[in-house]
């Protein structure tokens, strides 16, 4: 009779899997319709009674079912012979069991919450189409606002959590299907097997039937987790409206009153008193080294280095949540006194009519958020890591002994009172960044609508707090000594935009003025004391290099800027410019030493580098010379200090030069004498002193080699190349003249005629 009425219950499990979808998913099809406008009611798609009809039918068969395992299993007709079947059966009916009387409380539960709703959504219509001309508390409308804020803080995570309730609920359809697929699997086996293999997989169909029903109930669960979060949302919804519609229509009727303000006070003054009575107790707790229930302890294993140990961990751990707590207390009690601030401030803002007060006032609310930002931030890190340590602490463990379960019971017990000291302190803080943004409300509705003048004045006054808060924006610090009290100590002075500014004005400046004193010292050198043109040129500029180096200096001495600001570059960045600036330090220096030494001067002829030039300029870093076809070049300084340099106009501007002359032997020498240095004294720019000199130098292969050898004076009208060119154009017309021929190249051909010369005749066609 037992077992035909487990087989009906497998069977009407079966079939309720089947009638359902796809998936087997038990579903609960009641659906909560979001509301089309702020007020609507819940609209149930099914009467959740039939379910639980079906779900008590359920809990009463699954109750039989344990029923009958139980008594077969005392009368030895146990449905297997393995104790693990038959403890894995009892288990699973007993989960069941609760699952289906906890499934059943939480279904009735959403009907009151639904009934209830309803009821207040009637309720709240009925109020709302009051036409209530009593005077609104300021107060009163205050609450609303902060209730406002705390409902949509709760609608954003109650929307968290519904998004993770249905993906839990995907998972648990995929759960549903892997465990029907099983149960198909085990039915088709235990048709095909036989003897004793077929009990073992009728024992195996029967755990997998089991946790079937299971997942379908856990799906069940989750469905209906699912309602409640969306009742959840509506709720909250339909209130967070209704508050909304109540403070906007009795907005403009609520005014803060003195009375207010007293009832304000007294508030403030009741929580501070109570946090005065809390800290006086910590204090007193701070300093001792008992722990309640550890220190009556007197078991054996206390006298242990690990039990001293365990309770020298414990009484420190103890000592530090005194100590976490009576900290908390006193940031609670600072917090309080910062709300009475907010609160007298908000009474004297509520009354300001000027603009630019408000504006100031807008500033120093955002100064307290910004402040109270920054430590919620670090009371909710404190918390996440007290709640850190106590998920450690929770974390099973096996073989404790009776002292060691008494530690972990004690170390629980401190973290619920650090979370608990924390959380008090974050909703404090939370409060008064509430009050702060209600404040700020009160001013935008007071202020939003701006003049064109009011929108031009704030405009400029904006311009102005922006650029005076650009002015003094820091830039950087450095290290320097400051003078505080007649004593110089090491400090860090503020590298701000201003000086920056300032500093590069006084460079310009200076710069300026530098530039007009080292021309007017170059023409006095000039004029009065007669100095080289050229020189004074180069000094000029070595002055101004030495001023603008003494104006630098000036200039960060004056702003207080001190030198080792210029240490941010760091010794990579240090070496790294010494290395490209060595060229340039070696040619200024060059520079220096041509200037000292004066191995040549502008206009002087020089070659270097394979480049033959005058010098037009010589600069710091580089002298400037043009060849002969007036090409300028830039030779670095330091060239002339490290290259051999020809200076053809040292010492003086005489210069020899030579030009060569080839005629044919059997030419009279004599005469050719004569005419060279006829062509040499007919020239202008020769100099007669010393007189030129015609040698005859050699016989060459084809001619007679003669040489002439004059000096000129060069300057930079004369180019010797020219001179040269005029010597050879005379010296050619009277050769000419002469009947003088100039040599050209001979050559002797001789033939071998000891044998017949071989002559053809070829046909080219």
């Amino acid at each position: 009779m037992n077992r035909l009425r487990l087989w009906i219950a497998i069977a009407s499990v079966l079939t309720l899997l089947l009638s359902h979808s796809e998936a087997g998913a038990v579903s609960l099809n009641f659906n909560a319709k979001q509301p089309s406008k702020a007020l609507d009611a819940v609209d149930l798609s099914a009467d959740p009674a039939e379910l639980i009809v079906d779900i008590e039918k359920r809990l009463a068969d699954t109750r039989a079912e344990l029923a009958d395992e139980q008594a077969n299993a005392q009368a030895g007709k146990a449905h297997t012979d393995a104790p693990e079947g038959l403890f894995h059966r009892n288990l699973f009916l007993q989960i069941l069991i609760h699952a289906y009387e906890v499934q059943l409380e939480r279904i009735r539960d959403l009907q009151d919450q639904q009934k209830q709703f309803v009821r207040w959504q009637n309720d709240s219509n009925a109020q709302a189409n009051k036409d209530n001309q009593t005077p609104f508390s300021f107060l009163f409308e205050d609450d609303l606002r902060e209730t406002l804020a705390i409902q949509a803080k709760r609608l954003d995570r109650f929307g968290g959590m519904l998004i993770s309730i249905e993906q839990e609920a995907a998972r648990r359809i995929s759960v549903m299907k892997e465990s029907a697929t099983k149960l198909r699997q085990l039915n088709e086996e235990l048709e095909s097997s036989q003897g004793d293999n077929k009990a073992l997989i009728s024992e195996k169909r029967t755990i997998a039937l089991l946790k079937n029903r299971l997942d379908a109930i856990r799906l069940l669960a989750a469905q209906i987790e699912s309602q409640r979060i969306k009742l959840a949302i509506q709720q909250i919804t339909s209130k967070r409206d209704f508050a909304e519609t109540q403070r906007t229509k009795f907005r403009a009727r609520s005014q803060l009153t003195e009375q207010d303000m007293e009832t304000v006070r007294s508030n403030i003054q009741a929580e501070q008193k109570n946090l005065v009575t809390e800290l006086e107790k910590s204090a007193a707790e701070i300093g001792t080294d008992k722990v309640p229930t550890i220190s009556k302890h007197n078991s054996v294993n206390s006298q242990t280095q690990a039990a001293i140990h365990s309770i020298h961990l414990l009484q420190q751990n103890h000592k530090e949540t005194s100590e976490l707590k009576f900290q908390g207390l006193q940031s609670m009690l600072e917090f309080l006194q910062l709300r009475q601030m907010i609160w007298e401030f908000r009474w004297s803002s509520l009354r300001e009519v000027e603009r630019e007060n408000a504006r100031k006032a807008y500033e120093q609310i955002a100064q307290w958020q910004k402040n109270l930002e920054v430590v919620r931030d670090y009371v909710k890190q404190m918390r996440f890591l007290a709640l850190d340590n106590a998920t450690d602490h929770l974390k099973p463990s096996i073989n404790l002994t009776s002292f060691e379960a008494l530690q972990t019971q004690e170390l629980q017990n401190l973290d619920v009172d650090r979370i608990y000291i924390l959380s008090r302190l974050l909703a404090v803080l939370e409060s008064n960044e509430h009050l702060l943004l209600r404040t700020k409300q009160d001013l935008d509705e007071r202020f939003q609508i701006k003049s064109r003048s009011e929108r031009w004045s704030e405009l400029v006054l904006s311009i102005n707090e922006t650029a005076s808060a650009l002015w003094e924006y820091e830039l950087f610090t450095a290290e320097d000594n400051i003078e505080v009290d007649g004593k110089k100590i090491t400090g860090k002075r503020s590298i701000t935009v201003d000086k920056v500014v300032t500093a590069l004005l006084i460079l310009i400046v200076g710069y300026w003025i530098a530039v007009k004193l080292a021309v007017s010292i170059e023409k006095l050198s000039v004029n009065r004391f007669a100095m080289d043109a050229s020189l004074a040129r180069i000094a000029k500029r070595w002055i101004l290099f030495v001023e603008l180096i003494i104006l630098g200096t000036m200039s960060l001495m004056l702003v207080h800027i001190p030198l080792t600001v210029f240490a941010f570059m760091g010794g990579a960045m240090a070496i790294g410019a010494g290395f490209g600036m060595q060229n340039l330090l070696k040619n200024l220096i060059s520079g220096l030493m041509l200037l000292l030494e004066r191995p040549f001067r502008p206009g002087d002829l020089v070659e270097v580098g394979g480049i033959r030039g005058r010098i037009t300029d010589i600069g710091m870093r580089s002298s400037h010379i043009r060849d002969g076809n007036g090409i300028e070049t830039l030779i670095p300084n330091s060239t002339f200090i490290e290259e051999k340099v020809t200076n053809w106009t040292l010492s003086n501007q005489s210069v020899r030069i030579a030009v060569k002359i080839g005629v044919a032997y059997g030419s009279p020498v004599q005469e050719v004498t004569d005419i060279l240095r006829e062509a040499a004294e007919r020239h202008g720019l020769i100099e007669d002193k010393p007189p030129p000199q015609i040698l005859f130098e050699d016989f060459g292969s084809d001619a007679l080699i003669f040489g002439l050898y004059v000096w000129l004076e060069l300057s930079p009208e004369v180019d010797w190349r020219v001179v040269a060119s005029d010597l050879r154009y005379i010296i050619n017309k009277k050769f000419a003249a002469r009947g003088i021929s100039m040599a050209f190249p001979q050559r002797d051909v001789h033939l071998d005629i000891n044998q017949p010369i071989d002559i053809r005749v070829l046909n080219n066609t």
